[in-house]
């Protein structure tokens, strides 16, 4: 067996049929490292990149091997990318995978051809782009803000309890409970009175 042939074979993880679908098995992993990743071949590439880190069950039944090995039978369309790109890297933790990964756009079209590498880049690309993170960023703040009027609901509901009683049984919509509770605000007691407070100066831009 040719000295390639032997780096090719080490590099080939623990696999399961690529029939079989993701597993509980990695849903630690996947929430830690990969979060964004939404095809298959992006969580492959992903756990694959952080394979020191999986547990051992993660490592047995994920199919990280079935989208990054590089199958024995693409040794000779690698061959030279492997020899001019990746050089003498050696193999321990999959080293020349992740070489052929990095250079990935300067592989040869056989070489990349069957492998799932350019999609799983392609996805790491779109995450790490301006527009992916502003997009996450403006999510996460309306998802703070959302937060934010549940508790404000919340408190208001708890504090003027008592007033919703007496005043405001009719209108429990929360937009025509909070009208109410304000146009009844004088009557209202402390505690209620300082819920409406702060739901003002929350619609208002100040909380």
């Amino acid at each position: 067996m040719s000295r390639l042939s032997v780096l090719v074979l080490v590099i080939v993880l623990p696999a399961i049929s690529a029939a079989n679908e993701w597993n509980s098995s990695c849903d630690a992993e996947l929430k830690e490292y990969c979060v964004g990743y939404e095809s298959d071949a992006g969580k492959a590439y992903c756990l694959f990149l952080h394979y020191n880190q999986l547990s051992k069950w993660c490592r047995v039944n994920s199919r990280v091997a079935d989208y990054m090995e590089l199958p024995v039978d693409r040794v000779s369309k690698c061959k030279q990318d492997i020899e001019s790109l990746c050089g003498d890297t050696l193999n321990e933790g999959g080293k020349l995978s992740k070489c052929l990964i990095r250079q990935f756009s300067a592989l040869s079209i056989g070489c990349r051809v069957g492998s799932a590498w350019g999609q799983a880049l392609a996805e790491e690309k779109q995450l790490k782009s301006p527009e992916y993170r502003a997009q996450k960023a403006k999510a996460a703040a309306k998802k703070v803000v959302r937060r934010k009027q549940q508790k404000r609901q919340a408190n208001l509901q708890e504090a003027c309890s008592f007033e919703i009683y007496f005043y405001c049984r009719e209108n429990k919509a929360a937009g025509r409970l909070e009208s109410c509770l304000q146009s009844h605000r004088h009557q209202a007691r402390t505690p209620c009175r300082h819920a409406l407070k702060a739901s003002m100066q929350f619609h208002a831009g100040r909380f």
